[in-house]
């Protein structure tokens, strides 16, 4: 539903903090607020493409509402 690219934190810059809004919608009309759920995933892709690289880093969030604050990512999983 919405996107947000940024730069790879160096050691010691995590966590890092994020907001997604209405405004990163991928598709128009397809608004982050306008679904009463959803899962954030996060990905360190190493090529810097937005496609699923194998070996790029990756971690989803429990079920949250949008604009929930303080959501916890843990990036545990490596992309085959």
């Amino acid at each position: 539903l919405a996107v947000m690219r940024v730069p790879a934190p160096k050691a010691g810059e995590f966590p890092k903090a994020f907001e997604l809004t209405d405004a990163m919608a991928m598709a128009p009309g397809l608004n982050l607020s306008s679904f009463p759920e959803v899962v954030i995933e996060a990905r360190i892709s190493k090529s810097g493409n937005a496609q699923l690289q194998p070996g790029d880093l990756s971690g989803v969030s429990d079920v949250v509402k949008p604009g929930t604050r303080n959501i916890k990512i843990n990036i545990s999983k490596v992309a085959p």
